[in-house]
């Protein structure tokens, strides 16, 4: 399992929303670090097209602010894992008005978690 450098870590940790590069897309998203691996998940569930498009081609990058981050997604089925993901999301967006939306059975599904990728030239 890779991990982050510690400075790239605590920049997405900080982050309130992030630019997730999947394809040709980019959409803007929530993401959350639980014990310093990254999460993110689809508030439209299995059917966000963010989410399907890593899926099926599992690399893109994460853009915070002017970095950007080559990545590697990959689908998160650990019920605890899951689970302490749902509590990060909950904790870090509790002033949002749409939270909610994100603690969903549906959207809790489409849990990836993010490590880096190198890129190749």
């Amino acid at each position: 399992m890779a991990r982050f450098q510690p400075e790239a870590l605590e920049r997405l940790e900080r982050a309130q929303e992030i630019r997730i590069e999947a394809g040709t897309r980019k959409t803007i998203i929530w993401i959350v670090t639980v014990d310093g691996e990254v999460y993110v998940r689809s508030v439209r569930g299995i059917a966000g097209r963010w989410y399907r498009t890593l899926l099926r081609r599992p690399t893109g990058a994460v853009h915070v602010g002017r970095e950007r981050y080559a990545m590697r997604a990959i689908p998160e089925e650990r019920a605890e894992v899951i689970a302490r993901v749902t509590a990060a999301f909950a904790h870090k967006y509790a002033r949002s008005s749409v939270v909610r939306s994100m603690l969903t059975p549906a959207s809790a599904a489409a849990t990836l978690r993010v490590e880096p990728e190198r890129e190749t030239s």
